[in-house]
């Protein structure tokens, strides 16, 4: 029994995995996932065009496990363990740590940026499409004394009565969106500009779980078992359909959603234009230095996600089990049972019927604040609060903060993310580098160095950007070129 509890508890932390891109679209060169965070940020850039090919993370955020592994991830680069003859991976792949956790908690959000562009029809408008998958998934209400007697052997349970509540919740969906961002007020050294996202939800698969009571209690001469679990899950055969079918005809379930945005950037009048005194009122476009960033520091404010989806009735379906059984040994071994878990199998009962559900996303508060230093460094701060309710069968992001420093070169981006999630105490520190197209990062670089680490974390992408041409200076620029005069020795100049 305690096995196949626990085996049942890692096929769900298993599964978590995924990490938003966030700690990317703090660049000012990261393109078409600026506008995911922040939909405004599409205009006004320094890219006329910007097309993402792919784009993908993976991490885990959860305070009540970690890896316990043999070899690291740079030595399993390396080869090391078929070198040394040996097996990559011992059991358990994770443990609990040793110190309790009063809130045990575990989250999963995996995103992945499929084809997507950007292109700025004017200086002052903006348009962008991008096809996006996306996962969240919340687990919670656990007990702690109870995860730590199932993933350790040796761990004696403190209490008589063995209890354990888990509430969970996977979504998983198709995101198609289509956005727009202009600028609004251009004046001074004030510069605002508002965009908004409309996205088209088509939904892969969902899956609930909430179990408000199991207890296992030991009796003097028996034992007693009571349980209760609520399941919410999607269909199998819809999970086969066809590409095209998941597109056009989606039979799981549809919803739509907005995300709206908006940005204030403090220019300078030394950064907004190189050489005010030949363009006084910026009617030329000649000197309006359109391939530089213009910006001291930098505010926006954007709400995500904001909208559900509506899931079929003939795809989904809604299993109640109950369980209150009590057996002495003297009745277990007279009965025909072989096994505990055939007597448990009928003693369930099963309530199921298919229903039309409907779940909402889990909407986010972005708050953003970036400062531009000297010769090309940033730092920047991102505060995201989660806006749903942590309901048993919702999906929610907690709240959490990221702060950047950064470099930023024309060919190149260098940045040290350090992520604080209050919900998991979690505090890490990342690294990402954009070379070219491709960008590679991580949120925990003990993912990497490390065999034991609480968060694994990696993400990659590739994607092109064509960049406004560098603006005339006024040594190169035509009218201010000196008409030179082939002078004679004959001439009398």
């Amino acid at each position: 029994m305690r096995v196949a509890v626990y085996t049942l508890f890692l096929l769900w932390s298993n599964m978590i995995f995924g990490q938003s891109l966030n700690a990317v679209s703090h660049s000012n060169t990261c393109g078409i996932y600026a506008t995911l965070v922040n939909p405004a940020s599409a205009a006004g850039g320094i890219d006329k065009l910007n097309v993402n090919l792919a784009g993908f993370g993976v991490t885990a955020h959860n305070n009540v496990l970690r890896s316990d592994l043999r070899f690291s991830m740079m030595e399993l680069a390396s080869f090391k363990a078929p070198r040394r003859d040996q097996s990559e991976f011992r059991s358990p792949y994770v443990t609990s740590p040793r110190r309790r956790i009063w809130r045990p908690n575990l989250f999963v959000n995996l995103d992945a940026v499929q084809f997507a562009a950007r292109f700025s029809i004017s200086k002052k408008w903006s348009v962008f499409s991008f096809i996006r998958e996306r996962t969240f998934g919340n687990l919670s209400n656990l007990d702690y004394n109870a995860i730590s007697f199932l993933s350790q052997n040796d761990e004696p349970y403190p209490d008589k009565d063995l209890t354990l509540k888990l509430d969970g919740s996977f979504l998983s969906y198709k995101e198609i969106g289509f956005g727009s961002a202009f600028e609004i007020y251009d004046k001074r050294e004030h510069y605002w500009k508002i965009g908004g996202t409309c996205k088209k939800l088509n939904g892969r698969a969902i899956y609930a779980l909430n179990m408000p009571q199991f207890k296992s209690s030991i009796l003097e001469n028996g034992f007693r078992i009571q349980s209760k679990v609520n399941i919410i899950e999607t269909s199998l055969k819809f999970l086969t359909q066809d590409p095209k079918e998941v597109i056009l005809r989606p039979d799981i379930g549809r919803g739509n959603a907005f995300d709206i945005g908006i940005v204030y950037e403090h220019r300078p009048r030394s950064k907004k234009s190189t050489f005010r005194k030949n363009n006084p009122r910026l009617k030329s476009s000649q000197f309006n230095a359109r391939d530089l960033l213009k910006y001291d520091y930098r505010v926006s404010l954007s709400v995500l996600d904001i909208g559900g989806l509506s899931f079929n009735s003939s795809a989904v379906t809604q299993t109640t089990y109950t369980l209150d059984v009590e057996q002495t040994v003297e009745d277990y071994l007279e009965s025909e049972y072989t096994s505990i878990f055939e007597l448990l199998e009928d003693s369930i009962n099963k309530q199921q019927e298919r229903q039309h559900f409907r779940v909402s996303l889990p909407s986010t508060l972005n708050l953003m604040y970036d400062q531009s230093l000297e010769k090309g460094y940033f730092i920047s701060l991102q505060y995201v609060q989660g806006l749903s309710r942590k309901n048993q069968m919702s999906n929610y992001i907690p709240s959490h903060a990221l702060v950047q420093p950064r470099k930023e070169t024309k060919r190149c981006t260098f940045g040290l993310p350090i992520l604080l999630m209050p919900a998991t105490r979690t505090y890490i520190l990342g690294a990402n580098l954009k070379a070219g197209p491709f960008f590679i990062g991580t949120n925990n670089i003990s993912t990497i160095l490390f065999r034991k680490f609480y968060n694994p974390s990696f993400y990659a992408g590739i994607q092109f950007s064509l960049r406004y041409k560098q603006g005339p200076t006024i040594e190169n620029y035509r009218s201010f070129r000196t008409k030179r005069k082939t002078v004679y020795p004959w001439s009398p100049m």
